[in-house]
């Protein structure tokens, strides 16, 4: 096995140098014994023992993916920028809550709920993959301007008032 590089500082390991062919055994074991967790080795210089190659690996991986009946993602259903809006809007106030309440429980000392925080990042995606536009315009339009918003999500404004306005 030819050694490329240990991960870790040259204080730690015994050896004088770092790039050289591994003959015997008891390198191996100076090395573990050394507290090295990482090594990098080039299969190309050294004398590995034949095995599988990566083409061989792969097609494998396929073969026992196949048997596995996976649900095909489907991409959510496109929708107006009016009809997305008032989604986009419910996220953007729940996210806005969400990250509050997370930082909190930081200060806390407390670990964040990644459940909640997984479904908020989900939210935010089906959001952006039905209007990509929707989310962006109203997180620059809260921004700016938090009363708006909240009239859009009571629905006391549609982007045709304004356009009529």
């Amino acid at each position: 096995m030819h050694l490329q590089e240990f991960y870790g500082s040259w204080m730690e390991h015994p050896f004088w140098r770092t790039n050289f062919v591994v003959e015997d055994p008891q390198d191996l074991i100076r090395i573990v014994d050394s507290g090295i967790h990482e090594v990098s080795i080039d299969s190309g210089k050294g004398l590995d023992v034949p095995g599988e190659t990566e083409t061989q690996v792969a097609e494998a991986t396929d073969a026992v993916l196949e048997d596995f009946d996976l649900p095909e993602a489907s991409e959510p259903q496109r929708v107006s920028m009016s009809e997305e809006l008032r989604r986009a809007a419910r996220i953007c106030i729940s996210s806005s809550e969400a990250v509050v309440s997370m930082f909190q429980e930081v200060r806390m000392g407390k670990a964040i709920d990644a459940k909640l925080a997984s479904e908020l990042v989900e939210e935010i995606s089906s959001s952006v993959l039905r209007n990509p536009g929707a989310l962006i315009s109203l997180s620059r339009l809260r921004r700016a301007d938090d009363y708006m918003l909240a009239c859009i999500i009571t629905k006391r404004w549609t982007p045709a008032a304004t356009r009529a306005g």
